[in-house]
């Protein structure tokens, strides 16, 4: 009964109260336990049997409980991790209050998140939206720093170039994504954009001749044709 009752209290570790006492009333009770345990020895003789018994110290029953309680503090952490992960992943940033809970949970995020481009990608918006700015530029150079050569991170950087009107470093970093994957005609559509964007008419034309080449029916080719047009009517 006492290790379904454990079990809760790591599942509801916010409530340090109940963790407390469960982990103490645990101690107690493999205390009592072991005091009166034995270890029976049957010996079997021709005609009797010897049975001896040998007492367990008292001991054994605050050292389980101290070996189980220091066992689950990775499980502990990262629940905790996945529950402000969850918070700030599932909210609607709106007014200010919502805005302060991102910013609390973030706090309690380590790399077991911070390090995943798909995790991080998922909770992006609403760190922008809570006035997070700084702190999402960070956890993405740190991506890139690590993964320099992963499309997905690579595109992370490049929208935050994006979103923070640095159009020439977004060119770079999405020409080096063409070179990580030169076949992908989608990657070629946004690099188009990102020519269209900072009015590069050469690289744009160039980009144009790529797609016709790799996908002349998709509506990647078909746009970055209409923006390279409407660059080369302007005077």
């Amino acid at each position: 009964m006492w290790v379904l009752v454990f079990g809760q209290s790591l599942l509801s570790i916010e409530i340090i109260g109940l963790g407390v006492m469960n982990w103490i009333l645990g101690a107690v009770i493999l205390g009592a336990q072991s005091h009166n345990s034995t270890i029976i020895e049957q010996k079997n003789n021709r005609n009797s049997k010897e049975v001896t018994t040998v007492q367990l110290p008292e001991w054994i029953g605050p050292v389980a409980i101290f070996s189980i309680v220091l066992s689950s503090v990775p499980v502990v952490l990262i629940s905790q991790e996945d529950i402000a992960y969850k918070n700030i992943a599932q909210i609607t940033v709106t007014e200010e209050e919502s805005k302060i809970w991102v910013q609390q949970n973030f706090g309690r995020l380590t790399a077991l998140s911070l390090l995943d481009p798909t995790r991080v990608n998922l909770i992006l918006p609403n760190l922008y939206a809570s006035g997070l700015n700084s702190e999402a530029e960070k956890v993405i150079r740190n991506l890139f720093e690590m993964e320099p050569r992963d499309v997905y991170v690579n595109d992370l950087l490049a929208t935050l170039y994006q979103n923070s009107n640095q159009l020439g470093k977004e060119v770079e970093i999405r020409e080096r994504m063409r070179e990580l994957s030169p076949l992908d005609y989608r990657l070629e559509g946004i690099l188009a954009r990102a020519y269209f964007d900072n009015k590069e008419v050469l690289k744009l034309a160039s980009s144009v001749e790529k797609l016709g080449a790799l996908a002349p029916d998709s509506e990647e080719f078909a746009r970055a044709k209409a923006q390279l047009v409407e660059l080369q009517d302007i005077p």
